[in-house]
This record gives structure tokens, sequence and C-alpha cells, in this order.
């Protein structure tokens, strides 16, 4: 279900990018089928303190409810806030309000037609 979340030229997150860079202390998640028109999908990691980097919690949560035969309704959040600071005094003040969120709703629409 998170890998739903792009366009070909905005994607606003990739699971897969999460602690390449950075240690992973604690994640999970959790998806699938309430029911049977409607589907969740919510993760949350928190990585660790690297070069300069804070540690940062990343959570995203999908939900997705089919509409007539082949059409569905798609809304999701995602937020990234850093959760440690710097070392760098300078930086600290920036990392401790460094959030970052987006939310977005989405409208699939397939037509019988075109089967």
């Amino acid at each position: 279900m998170f890998a739903n979340l792009e366009t070909q030229d905005i994607q606003p997150f990739f699971s897969r990018r999460l602690g390449l860079n950075v240690p992973v202390f604690a994640g999970g998640r959790l998806s699938g089928k309430l029911g049977d028109d409607w589907r969740i999908g919510v993760m949350d990691m928190q990585t660790g303190l690297r070069d300069y980097r804070p540690s940062t919690n990343f959570a995203a949560a999908v939900l997705q409810r089919q509409v007539f035969s082949r059409s569905n309704i798609l809304a999701f959040l995602v937020n990234k806030s850093a959760t440690g600071t710097y070392n760098d005094s300078l930086d600290s003040l920036y990392s401790e309000y460094n959030k970052n969120a987006v939310a977005g709703l989405e409208y699939n629409v397939a037509s019988l037609l075109l089967s």
C-alpha cells in the first residue's frame, strides 16, 4: 500500500530508504484488510543519530476504500520528525523544530468499458 503513494515526479514516502545511512532502533508495520471494501496500512520507525544527522521518527498511515467494482479512494498521512539534536549547537535549533508532514487524498477511477 505504501508503494502506491507516488506519481511519476512526486514520491512523498519510500520506506526502503529508511535505515540506509543511519541505524534503526525500532519499527513496525501493520497492513491488511478491514472487511471487503477497506484496506489499512500503518508504519512507524525510529532511527538513531549518526554523522550530524539527528535521530528521526518516521510515521505513515494509509486508508483505502474500494468504490464501485474497480475504483478506490485512498487517504494518506506521512510524518517525519527529528527527535534528537545534532552535536553542533547551531544545528540543534534546526533539528529541534524540523518536522515535515504530507497528507493527501486520491481517487482512482477505472472504467468497466476498458476491461
